[in-house]
């Protein structure tokens, strides 16, 4: 799609002055696309590798699949699909890794947390991670037009080292494939219904999530955009193609239509314990932040989910707080796996004061089917780990200090 025919097909809000674009008898909403997301994420974490030719694979291996390249491995001939031994034999320069799950997630999570802070309703597109949807009702009294929204969001995820794309219309699969045709290059704002359809029919399938076979077999009967797909009768389609390229065919023919389904927030389990007294004793504190700490592992289990960073916070007497943050090597459903990295931070800390106020935060990530089998496992009461306990308290302070009591009959005094 040639930026020509953008200008050809749409106008910015601008062009109507302050609001006056805001004012659709229509649902207004926005695509955001944070294109090849996973190789976003690898460059991020491997900086030096801007420069040079990078692709994904799903195995650090010669038989390794290439999953994304960037524009110099393209031009090197290196293609999503190709094995990763002949990637190499055509890039000898080739920078490649994997990218992991939770890497993704991590990332989803930070995209549309910083997509919440420009509309309140965001729906990520779980089937193509990268892609998001905003509405942008209600929205006319903090931005004083739709561009002005756009570029904001664009700004702020740039900051956060992504390259987008966002378009913004009335129609959810229209505002997603022009969003995909622009490829992380700029923001579009589609003013009127027709053209903004106009405009959707010329982008091309290669654009859109598709899988190559389906692509490939289009592309050999001539169908190469989002209009000839559409001129295809829907029977046939559903006939030759499956049920997934069926309904994107309804999608964009306008014949179904998919309303936006924000995904609601759930927020990071946390759990406080207001003392009675001020406390400095580290062995004290940590216990009270194990009792609150369990609880929210079985919650976080529950949600499918690992902590990979637990947060203590002390209020202290004079007013201050003290943070700690705790990261073990691998995301866990264990108090010990954080008990030992707080205590070495606490450790280094002298506390000014007591603390009056104990709280404990959880950040959590997908959790492994293993993790959430051994946590079931182990998360009840163990009677071994309590009679061990109660001899430690017998050899440290006294046989009468672990007592039991026992019912017998007896007249009240």
């Amino acid at each position: 799609m040639r930026s020509s025919a953008c200008s050809r097909c749409a106008r910015t809000s601008g062009a109507r002055g302050r609001g006056g674009s805001w004012r659709w008898p229509m649902e207004s909403l926005a695509c955001v696309d944070v294109p090849a997301l996973a190789l976003q994420v690898l460059v991020g974490r491997e900086s030096a590798w801007r420069a040079e030719p990078v692709a994904v694979v799903d195995h650090d291996a010669p038989h390794g699949v290439v999953r994304w390249t960037n524009e110099r491995a393209r031009r090197a001939g290196v293609l999503a699909g190709m094995r990763y031994a002949s990637a190499l034999a055509l890039c000898a320069h080739l920078r490649a890794a994997t990218v992991e799950h939770k890497e993704l997630d991590a990332a989803l999570e930070r995209l549309a947390a910083l997509l919440r802070t420009f509309s309140p309703d965001v729906e990520p597109a779980r089937a193509e991670p990268g892609v998001f949807w905003a509405n942008l009702a209600g929205l006319e009294l903090l931005h004083a037009t739709r561009i002005e929204w756009a570029r904001a969001v664009r700004a702020a995820l740039a900051r956060a080292g992504f390259e987008s794309a966002v378009a913004t219309g009335s129609r959810r699969f229209s505002t997603y494939a022009i969003a995909k045709a622009l490829h992380g290059a700029r923001v579009l704002v589609l003013e009127e219904p027709a053209a903004e359809d106009a405009l959707a029919r010329r982008v091309s399938l290669a654009r859109l999530a598709l899988e190559p076979s389906a692509r490939d077999e289009l592309a050999r009967l001539g169908v190469r955009t989002v209009g000839e797909l559409v001129a295809l009768p829907r029977e046939s389609v559903l006939l030759r193609f499956g049920p997934e390229l069926e309904r994107l065919h309804a999608l964009a023919s306008g014949a179904a239509h998919a309303p936006l389904a924000p995904e609601a927030v759930v927020l990071a389990p946390r759990a406080q314990l207001e003392l009675d007294f001020p406390l400095e004793n580290l062995d004290a504190l940590l216990l009270c932040a194990e009792d609150l700490a369990r609880p929210l592992f079985a919650e976080l289990a529950e949600r499918g989910q690992a902590a990979r960073e637990l947060a203590l916070r002390l209020a202290l007497e004079n007013g201050r707080t003290l943070e700690e943050r705790a990261q073990p090597a691998e995301p866990s459903l264990r108090w010990s796996a954080f008990e030992r990295l707080l205590r070495l931070r606490l450790e280094r800390t002298r506390l000014e004061r007591g603390a009056v106020r104990v709280e404990v935060e959880l950040a959590g990530v997908r959790a492994t089917s293993e993790q959430l089998r051994l946590f079931a496992a182990h998360s009840g009461r163990d009677p071994r780990a309590a009679e061990a306990a109660f001899a430690a308290l017998r050899a440290a302070f006294g046989e009468d200090t672990v007592v039991g009591a026992r019912v017998r009959g007896a007249h009240l005094p």
